[in-house]
C-alpha cells in the first residue's frame, strides 16, 4: 500500500516506475507462491483448490511479465509512453467508474430478486460473477472506450 500511495503523489519518472514495477513484480511472485502452497495440506473442495490454484498461477504470470517488460527496454519503452499518456489514464478512470455503476446494479437487482421474487443464488456463484464482471466488464469496457473515443 505504501508503495502505492507514494507512487501516486511522485512525478512519474521512468526511473521510479521501473523501480515500482520491480516491487510489484517481486512481491506477485511471492505472493503467488504463497498462495500456490498454501492449500496443499488444507481440506478444501475441489473448486475452492483449483480457484486458488489459478489465481495463484494468474497472479505469478502477471508478474513475470512485469518483470519481462522492465528488463526489456523496448517494451519498457512501449509500457511507459502508454502509462504516461493522460488519454489512457483518463480511459481507465472511465471504465474503472462504468465498472463499479454496473456491479453496484447488478447488486441492487440480486436484492431486489430476493427480497420480492425470492430468487437465491449461492455465495459461491455471487462471488465468481462479481469476479467476472469486475475483472472481464472492465477489460471489456475499456477496450470499448478505446474504440469509441
Amino acid at each position: 500500500m505504501f508503495l502505492i500511495s507514494y507512487f501516486l503523489f511522485q512525478k512519474k519518472t521512468r526511473k521510479k516506475v521501473k523501480q515500482v514495477m520491480f516491487w510489484q513484480a517481486l512481491i506477485g511472485i511471492l505472493l503467488g507462491i504463497v498462495l500456490l502452497l498454501l492449500p496443499i495440506n488444507q481440506q478444501l473442495s475441489n473448486f475452492y483448490h483449483n480457484f486458488w490454484f489459478g489465481f495463484s498461477l494468474a497472479i505469478i504470470v502477471v508478474s513475470l511479465y512485469q518483470w519481462y517488460v522492465i528488463t526489456n527496454k523496448k517494451r519498457f519503452d512501449a509500457f511507459y509512453v502508454k502509462f504516461a499518456d493522460e488519454r489512457q489514464s483518463y480511459l481507465q478512470n472511465l471504465a474503472a467508474q462504468i465498472t463499479y455503476v454496473i456491479e453496484t446494479l447488478l447488486l441492487i437487482v440480486l436484492v431486489f430478486l430476493q427480497s420480492f421474487a425470492h430468487f437465491t443464488i449461492s455465495l459461491q456463484s455471487l462471488l465468481l460473477v462479481i469476479i467476472a464482471i469486475h475483472v472481464y466488464g472492465f477489460l471489456l469496457i475499456k477496450l470499448l472506450l478505446e474504440k469509441l473515443l
